[in-house]
C-alpha cells in the first residue's frame, strides 16, 4: 500500500503509530508531563538539571506526544510504545553518557523501528557507532541531526542525516516555514536540525506504522517534496514543514 503523506492527518487517524516502537536518546525529559502517558519508558544518565528535559520534551513531543485536550493532535506517533534515554545538556561533556543512553536502547529485548538522535557531536565514539549499527542491524530506522561543524553520529553510513536545509551530507530536508516551532522558547540547545530530524523520525513511525514491509528507501521515495502540516508541543501552533528526501 503506498501512502499520501501530504495528507497526515488521515493516515494519524488509523493508526497514531500504534503497532512501532520509537526510541528517542535526547537531553531527557519531564516524564510527569501528561503529553507522555504510560506508554513510555524513561531512563536518564545525565546529571540532575532543571534544563534538560527542554529540549528533549520537544523533541519527544512532535514525535510522539499526546494531549489531553480533546480534537489536538501533538505527536505524529502518540500511540506508540516509545524509548527515550537521557544523557544531560551536552552530549560533547558527556560522552560516556551518552554512550550509556544509547547503550540502554541497543539492549532492549524489543527492536526499534524508528530511532531518533536530535544531537551531534565533535567526538567519535567507537561504543556508540557499534551500539547503533548493532540496533540498525536489527532494522531500525535511525535519523540524526546533520551539523556542519559536528560530524557524529550523523555521518555514519547506515545513518539519515537529517537537516533543515541541503547541504552537503544531508539525506533528508525539513524546510520550516512560517512561524518558528516553539514561538517564544528559546534555549540555545534548540536548533533547526534537531526540530527537521523529529518531524521526520514522527512521519516514518507513522510510515512505518502502516507499512510494516517497507524499506527506508521506500520512504525516502515516497516523502520527496510533500508536505506536513506539525502541531508543536510547546506553542501549540500549527507550523507548516516541506520535507523532501535529498
Amino acid at each position: 500500500m503506498t501512502v499520501v503523506l501530504s495528507n497526515v492527518k488521515e493516515e494519524w487517524l488509523k493508526t497514531k503509530g500504534s503497532k512501532i516502537t520509537i526510541g528517542v536518546c535526547d537531553s531527557g525529559i519531564d516524564k510527569d508531563r501528561t503529553e507522555f502517558g504510560c506508554l513510555v519508558e524513561y531512563k536518564y544518565f545525565g546529571e540532575s538539571n532543571k534544563y534538560s528535559s527542554l529540549h528533549g520534551n520537544h523533541v519527544c513531543g512532535i514525535i510522539f506526544g499526546s494531549s489531553m485536550r480533546a480534537g489536538t493532535i501533538h505527536g505524529f506517533c502518540s500511540l506508540s510504545k516509545s524509548y527515550v534515554s537521557g544523557f544531560g545538556l551536552n552530549c560533547n561533556n558527556s560522552l560516556d553518557n551518552l554512550f550509556r543512553s544509547i547503550e540502554w536502547l541497543s539492549e532492549l529485548k524489543c527492536k526499534i523501528d524508528v530511532l531518533n538522535l536530535s544531537f551531534a557531536c565533535e567526538i567519535n565514539h567507537i561504543g556508540i557507532e557499534y551500539c547503533l549499527k548493532k540496533m540498525y542491524d536489527r532494522g531500525t530506522w535511525i535519523f540524526a541531526s546533520h551539523s556542519a561543524e559536528k560530524f557524529f553520529p550523523w555521518s555514519y553510513d547506515f545513518v539519515n542525516s537529517v537537516g533543515y536545509d541541503n547541504k552537503e551530507g544531508v539525506d533528508i530536508c525539513a524546510y520550516k516555514k512560517g512561524n518558528s516551532v516553539g514561538a517564544g522558547f528559546k534555549i540555545s540547545e534548540m536548533s533547526g536540525s534537531s526540530i527537521s530530524c523529529a518531524i521526520t523520525t514522527g512521519v516514518a513511525g507513522l510510515y512505518r506504522s502502516y507499512n510494516s514491509l517497507s524499506t527506508i528507501e521506500d520512504f525516502k521515495r515516497e516523502i520527496d517534496g510533500d508536505k506536513i502540516f506539525v502541531p508543536s508541543l510547546i506553542s501549540r501552533k500549527k507550523v507548516e514543514f516541506i520535507i523532501i528526501g535529498v
